[in-house]
């Protein structure tokens, strides 16, 4: 695990008040991924990248990857 993470309700303020619904928020030291996963369960995009392959591969895109389920199950419903 990463050991930087911290709690989703830490940055749901700043998305909120720094990204438009549909907007994009970029996250440049992205980590575990929680502030992408966050600003999709937000209704935003989310970019973010790191020096580490390791934490992408291992932490975010799976972080990333499961914020978007809910989403994709509702597109497909349609």
């Amino acid at each position: 695990a990463h050991y930087a993470t911290f709690n989703p309700e830490l940055i749901k303020p700043c998305i909120l008040a720094g990204a438009p619904e549909g907007g994009i928020v970029f996250d440049p030291f992205v980590g575990s991924g929680t502030t992408v996963a966050t600003a999709i369960q937000l209704g935003r995009k989310g970019i973010g990248i790191d020096l580490s392959f390791k934490y992408l591969q291992e932490n975010a895109k799976v972080r990333v990857d499961e914020s978007r389920l809910p989403l994709m199950e509702m597109m497909e419903a349609e």
